[in-house]
């Protein structure tokens, strides 16, 4: 269920609508391409998602035990070169969930369109080669060691202070949350068992006002 942009009442829903737009028009355009490739039979026509599936896999078995560096390489990777007051946050909650939470943050660059769109697809980053450590968009697949629902929460402002988050804000569809974005008991059967993870976004900040 979506957070309520109530819970944020200075939140801009202007903003919040356009963050909504961009993540469902991504989810779309997936949903249509998987849906292209199965024929009428429902058999594949060319099963590209399971093999992405098979893929993520293997990239998850390569980062194994590597998911904090990961996370906190990404946090490094937000700030730029320029600056030396950047800050990096990790908390471990132990006491939140069956599990507990694990929160990473930073006080860096916030998230664009383009940042969600390379944590949807495998090896797209939105970081030129050379500038930073990690710019394959592999790693921060690595959390799927710990969770198979991770969340981002963004501001608009890099380094703003505050407690509420303005800019994207979202997790990913899984499981059943797939079944409403599929037309028929077939495809939400191929979706749940090929689909890669981490691959349909789903906003968590809606604006409802």
């Amino acid at each position: 269920m979506a957070i309520s942009a109530d819970s944020y009442p200075t939140l801009d829903v202007e903003l919040l609508n356009r963050a909504k737009a961009h993540i469902e028009r991504i989810a779309d355009r997936k949903i249509k391409g998987f849906l292209g490739t199965i024929d009428a039979d429902g058999e594949y026509y060319d099963p590209v998602h399971k093999q992405n599936q098979s893929l993520s896999q293997h990239i998850i078995a390569d980062y194994h035990g590597r998911f904090l560096i990961e996370l906190v390489q990404n946090a490094h990777d937000a700030h730029s070169r320029e600056r030396a007051d950047g800050k990096i946050a990790v908390l471990l909650a132990s006491d939140e969930g069956q599990s507990g939470t694990l929160y990473i943050a930073n006080t860096g660059q916030p998230f664009l369109s383009k940042n969600v769109d390379a944590l949807c697809e495998m090896g797209l980053s939105s970081k030129p080669p050379g500038e930073a450590v990690g710019n394959k968009g592999l790693g921060f697949r690595s959390v799927r060691h710990v969770t198979d629902v991770p969340q981002i929460f963004s501001r608009l402002v890099e380094g703003e202070g505050g407690v509420e988050f303005d800019g994207y804000c979202f997790t990913f569809a899984r499981g059943t949350e797939l079944d409403p974005l599929l037309p028929d008991a077939r495809t939400r059967e191929l979706a749940r068992s090929d689909l890669p993870a981490f691959y349909i976004p789903r906003l968590l900040i809606a604006a409802e006002k």
